[in-house]
């Protein structure tokens, strides 16, 4: 069974991510784009440790590493006070989802 893990340090992703790391520098995006091209050098240095370390953990776990890889990532390349608010908003909509169907289950009118 595959880790979905490895996916994101798969070789072929880094190629898209270099990619991607071009198109913003063409933008003019230059430091996210620096940013994204140390992540592929580091991913491509770190790829055998973290593949033998993934292949023995629980899958549960893994879940919850690619949580926090995603947001560090994130919060790395797009800095702190974003991902902050990013990471807030999302935390938000997740804690009022639950009313919001509530009321649109209760609802005498639904919109079809």
């Amino acid at each position: 069974m595959t880790n979905p893990l490895l996916l994101i340090f798969s070789p072929e992703t880094w190629m898209c991510l270099l990619v991607l790391a071009g198109i913003f520098m063409v933008i003019g995006l230059r430091e996210i784009a620096i940013r994204i091209v140390g992540c592929v050098i580091l991913m491509a240095l770190l790829y055998p440790f973290i593949q033998s370390l993934l292949c023995v953990i629980p899958m549960w776990s893994i879940f919850i590493l690619m949580f926090f890889f995603i947001i560090s990532i994130f919060r790395f390349l797009f800095g702190s006070r974003v991902a902050d608010f990013v990471i807030g908003r999302i935390m938000y909509d997740l804690i009022v989802l639950p009313f919001h169907m509530i009321g649109w289950f209760l609802s005498p009118t639904r919109r079809r």
